[in-house]
């Protein structure tokens, strides 16, 4: 089973990735508004975003390898 990723995939799946991120950040300015009983579903918004953009930030740094 071949689990490695061309380079290509990884910029389509960071991409992916970032836009997540940005839809995330959208729906955080309109949460922020709702009031203090949404700052549950802000926080977890806000982590899986950064989480995002790590996730992408690694993907965009890996190099590609060839083994054999």
């Amino acid at each position: 089973m071949d689990l490695l990723l061309t380079q290509q995939e990884r910029d389509r799946f960071a991409a992916w990735l970032e836009h997540e991120a940005a839809v995330g950040k959208g729906l955080i300015e309109q949460m922020e508004k709702v009031g203090p009983h949404a700052w549950p579903l802000v926080a977890r918004e806000k982590a899986e975003a950064a989480a995002a953009l790590l996730i992408a930030r690694k993907l965009r740094s890996t190099e590609g390898m060839s083994i054999g």
